[in-house]
């Protein structure tokens, strides 16, 4: 495990407990905040996917971290088995996972409150 894939599982589970702490006191966090809440695991795999894809050759565009941010709903799945062939399947699953896990879990939680 490379430290940023630390930093995106990291990212994620402070988004996730954030968000459910705003949820159970049905606070709003501030705009700045509530941008880091939605967008801060996203921005933490692309950079973990930028190092491994120069890390492992693929992907050898000008700035690959630009391309992923823009085209991410594609360039993800893409990566995901350009990197790892048919076992992309299962990066693809974990890069999901920590990319949705805090909208989820807010959507869980505002169907059950």
């Amino acid at each position: 495990m490379t430290i940023r894939l630390a930093i995106a599982i990291a990212t994620t589970a402070f988004s996730t407990l954030a968000s459910i702490v705003y949820m159970a006191g049905r606070v709003e966090p501030i705009p700045v905040v509530g941008g880091f809440l939605s967008a801060g695991p996203l921005i933490a795999v692309i950079l973990w996917l930028q190092q491994d894809a120069r890390r492992r050759g693929v992907g050898q565009v000008q700035d690959f971290g630009m391309l992923m941010m823009v085209f991410w709903p594609v360039a993800i799945p893409w990566y995901a088995f350009a990197s790892r062939g048919p076992g992309g399947w299962k990066l693809l699953l974990g890069i999901i996972v920590l990319i949705g896990a805090a909208p989820l879990t807010l959507a869980i939680l505002a169907s059950l409150l």
